[in-house]
């Protein structure tokens, strides 16, 4: 039972215990989840050496002494070479999957190709090796390891088209102005490491725990643990990278800018969870509209649905009754005093959006695309088939790996 409280921390006495110690002795904790992100390096790096030291020693023991002497040792060490050899086969053949989406080359979006170039003339930010629009209403650089342990990763920059519908061109570049200096490597290098770590090991949880052999039983097993423990003790950390990265945005953005997208992607995400995906389902269930296009006019309907009164009553909703425990993104309460604000601003009705200008005259197609995804998923078909050009990246994962990528602003 102790375990289980440990492992999920769903004891708020055992929370608030962790939560009060990171936030007086920031350097200790963080010195502790080194120690503890370290851990999953060493686990992964154990099998490859028990192989290579297994060899050795049943090399010294067939050259140097008699095999009935040393019969029962022989065969301890051969069974620990075959499994960690088993292990580490499997461990190479990992193959991490992109996330649900459409990939953007230069060509398909120009403009947003144009704009990191821009920023990478101003920021350090890391290389982006692949730009996907996906299907939530987030923005995040997926790093996706490019070998067994991960020593280096590739970055997918993840854009939802959601997010680009809900904001205007001037707030989306200052939330893709934020998530660039999350990853920059300017300063605060050890906290964004052990941050963007959460993602990582979560990822090789979900790829592990989808298809477990013999040979990774005991990966899957140790990350099956490993993987939740650390991303909730992190939690602290993760937050502290968030409020920081919310302060490196006000060197290239104002603070009303900041606060305005901060603002309109909670009220947009609220909307979209309590009322449009619910009536989606509710048509599903029904079948009253058999050849739903969910994200065709979700630009015009986060419009009608977000009124100047309807925002500002989420808005003191969640800045008087949010909490931010065991979750990665800090309450509006915090984030605000963060920068500097103490009272809530409601976002201006946008009249263009940021998909309609950095898409451009794709934005029909990504749009199209997008929702075969959506149909594709819900097992669903449609009568006619759009004529997309564009690469659609559809992974098999489960539902917990697609949520890594789901992460809100």
């Amino acid at each position: 039972m102790l375990f289980e409280k440990l492992k999920s921390l769903d004891s708020d006495a055992i929370w608030q215990s962790i939560y009060g110690f990171a936030q007086k002795y920031p350097t200790l904790y963080t010195a502790l989840q080194v120690i503890v992100a370290l851990a999953g390096y060493a686990y992964l790096l154990l099998f490859p050496l028990l192989f290579l030291l297994g060899l050795g020693i049943l090399a010294s023991y067939a050259a140097t002494q008699p095999l009935a002497s040393s019969f029962t040792h022989i065969v301890y060490w051969a069974v620990i070479t075959i499994v960690s050899a088993m292990v580490t086969i499997q461990l190479t053949r990992i193959k991490f999957i992109e996330t649900h989406g459409i990939a953007l080359d230069s060509p398909t979006a120009a403009k947003l190709h144009h704009l990191l170039d821009r920023l990478g003339g101003e920021l350090a930010i890391p290389r982006i090796d692949r730009i996907i629009v996906s299907e939530q209403l987030s923005i995040d650089i997926v790093k996706i390891p490019a070998t067994a342990v991960p020593f280096w990763c590739t970055n997918t920059l993840v854009i939802g088209l959601p997010l680009m519908q809900c904001l205007s061109p001037q707030y989306f570049e200052c939330a893709v102005i934020r998530k660039l200096l999350q990853y920059s490597k300017q300063h605060n290098c050890l906290i964004k490491w052990l941050h963007q770590l959460r993602s990582v090991w979560q990822l090789y949880m979900n790829v592990l725990s989808n298809n477990v052999t013999f040979g990774s039983f005991l990966l899957a097993v140790f990350f099956r643990v490993y993987a939740p423990l650390y991303r909730n003790l992190l939690t602290p950390i993760a937050h502290r990278n968030e409020l920081e990265a919310d302060l490196d945005t006000l060197q290239f953005a104002n603070d009303e800018d900041l606060l305005q997208t901060i603002e309109t992607v909670i009220v947009a995400k609220i909307f979209l969870d309590q009322q449009y995906w619910p009536k989606i389902q509710r048509s599903i269930k029904q079948n009253r509209e058999p050849d739903i296009q969910p994200y065709s006019n979700l630009d015009e309907t986060l419009k009608q649905g977000l009124t100047p009164k309807t925002t500002k009553r989420w808005l003191d909703s969640v800045y008087d009754h949010e909490s931010h425990r065991l979750k990665p993104i800090p309450s509006l309460r915090a984030r605000m005093h963060n920068i500097g604000r103490s009272r809530i601003r409601i976002p201006e009705r946008i009249q263009q959006t940021a998909a309609q200008v950095y898409l451009d005259h794709h934005y029909t197609t990504v749009v199209d695309g997008l929702n075969q995804l959506w149909l594709q998923r819900n097992g669903r078909t449609r009568s006619q088939h759009p004529a997309t050009q564009l690469p659609l990246a559809v992974p098999q994962q489960s539902s917990e790996s697609h949520h890594i990528a789901a992460k809100v602003f």
